[in-house]
């Protein structure tokens, strides 16, 4: 009577373990689609932002911007010495 239930006992735990292991597969099998999802999205965020990096380029170009002159000029009150040193040399 006593080996019965033991026998019986191990059965339901092997069940459970083979209930367990397909259950952890599955989610291992969702967990790789999940994660080819995710690369596929990066690649094409990839793609979408070297398109528009060039898009930007082939509209800004440095070498033929027109730039405008500005002329700033200094105010007194601006200007601090910090120091002030006075120095000659002797014609020999």
């Amino acid at each position: 009577m006593r080996g019965g239930r033991v026998a019986r006992r191990y059965a339901c735990m092997a069940a459970r373990s083979v209930g367990r292991s397909a259950k952890e597969a599955s989610d291992v099998d969702r967990a790789e689609e999940n994660a080819e999802a995710l690369r596929q999205e990066l690649q094409a965020l990839k793609d979408q932002a070297e398109a528009e990096v060039k898009a930007l380029q082939s509209r800004i170009d440095p070498m033929t911007e027109a730039f405008e002159k500005i002329v700033i000029r200094p105010k007194k009150t601006n200007i601090s010495v910090k120091f002030f040193a006075l120095g000659w040399r002797q014609k020999v």
